[in-house]
């Protein structure tokens, strides 16, 4: 494993631009408050390439991936406490969900799809489509970000991502405003976003799978105090992993396709669309890397 500093440089080679800030803070103390935690992962996306020989051609995708709850409740809940670690070991009091109890802003919770039985957060922007489940650790709530828009070009690559502008966070009122007046410090909301399955553009015209599946970052999150709040977001998806799992052609008799399908909104099966089959273990430990990293660039942001 990198050193921290190294995994930082990694992932975040230029963060002046990768990362847009709107809004600045007034700190009043270094305490912070970590009532929202919470991990997407992209379930499904639709997108269009150009290609052919003289890339005259357009042709439009989409993939989808089922969501392994656990592992991703598990990958939110070690970030969480690595951001907790990280501002702890940068002078800051922390004040984490657990420890917080019911002393919490009076957030509006995402409302969960009634199948998946978690959120689903749907976002089009132009020829993008993308939706994602949206979790978080045990005991804590999920929001819902909007404001989301853009895809990820990566080298000779068209992907798509979750380009997490913070323009506006549903969930957050009044009283989360009257709670940071009475709790003097930092609350701070934060959403780490992962993306996948960048495909590659043949001479053909068509879409294939020549690129191994990508792990694209994305992500962003809202500080705020009782007179002042900013909210910082990772401007593109940032390519963090490569062969996290593997494509496949979708199959029109599967019932798992069907409720992928449901799910994620595609309207139609087409077996020429694709199905990513993550490889969960190699998805956790490129997404903790990445996430941690991110970590270090708030504490930094945070500490002038």
């Amino acid at each position: 494993m990198l050193p921290a500093s190294a995994q930082d440089a990694a992932v975040f080679s230029d963060p002046d631009k990768q990362l847009a800030v709107n809004g600045q803070l007034k700190i009043p103390q270094k305490a912070i408050y970590l009532p929202v935690t919470q991990v997407k992962w992209m379930l499904h996306g639709k997108f269009s390439a150009r290609g052919g020989v003289f890339r005259g051609a357009i042709s439009s995708k989409e993939v989808v991936s089922d969501v392994d709850q656990v592992r991703v409740r598990k990958i939110a809940q070690a970030l969480h406490d690595d951001l907790a670690a990280q501002f702890k070991a940068a002078g800051w009091t922390v004040n984490t969900r657990q420890e917080l109890g019911t002393n919490v802003p009076n957030y509006t919770p995402a409302t969960p799809n009634k199948d998946a039985g978690y959120p689903i957060d749907n976002v089009t922007s132009g020829a993008l489509k993308v939706s994602y489940a949206v979790l978080a650790p045990e005991g804590m709530p999920t929001l819902m970000l909007s404001g989301m828009t853009g895809t990820a070009g990566m080298g000779g690559l068209q992907g798509f991502g979750a380009m997490a502008g913070m323009a506006a966070l549903a969930g957050v009122n009044n009283e989360s405003f009257r709670y940071a007046r009475a709790n003097p410090g930092v609350t701070m909301l934060v959403d780490y976003g992962f993306a996948t399955a960048a495909l590659g553009e043949t001479e053909s015209r068509m879409l294939g799978t020549e690129a191994a599946p990508t792990l694209v970052l994305t992500g962003g999150y809202m500080a705020y105090t009782a007179d002042s709040q900013s909210r910082v977001n990772i401007k593109e998806g940032i390519e963090v992993a490569t062969g996290i799992g593997t494509l496949e052609q979708l199959d029109r008799t599967s019932t798992g396709t069907n409720v992928l399908r449901y799910l994620s909104g595609m309207s139609t099966i087409d077996k020429t669309n694709y199905v990513l089959i993550p490889d969960w273990d190699k998805v956790e430990a490129e997404a903790l890397r990445a996430g941690k990293a991110f970590n270090a660039q708030i504490v930094a942001k945070l500490n002038g």
